[in-house]
């Protein structure tokens, strides 16, 4: 899969989306961020995804969020750190990722409780 289909916007009460493996898909839709009700996002193993939206700040119940073995990743958006109920951020094999946002200064280890395989961000 290249790209997801647009109508995916329009499932407003989607709560679990698993992304995961679309090995070829390169861009996230647009007006993606219309998702507010995702409670868990996966996007584990999407190595062509370039960069992430900043439209998943918009994600205001999302409590998971899995991008492991994203191998493209070199930085987080600066305003997940908006995202008051995320609980799980699992990061692991993220190997292109050497740090954290300075603007997530802010969050404890009871905010986020697992930057799974990367312990040495945690204060």
């Amino acid at each position: 899969m290249i790209l997801l289909p647009k109508e995916l916007n329009n499932l407003t009460s989607l709560t679990t989306l698993d992304m995961s493996r679309c090995l070829r898909m390169n861009s996230l839709p647009n007006k993606f961020g219309n998702l507010t009700t995702l409670t868990t996002l996966k996007m584990s193993w999407c190595s062509s995804l370039i960069f992430l939206s900043n439209e998943l700040e918009n994600f205001t119940s999302l409590t998971t969020l899995n991008m492991s073995k994203y191998s493209n990743l070199t930085s987080l958006p600066k305003k997940l750190g908006n995202l008051t109920f995320l609980n799980t951020l699992d990061i692991s094999r993220c190997l292109s990722l050497t740090s954290l946002p300075n603007e997530w200064s802010h969050l404890t280890s009871y905010t986020i409780t697992q930057f799974m395989g990367y312990t040495q961000f945690m204060g």
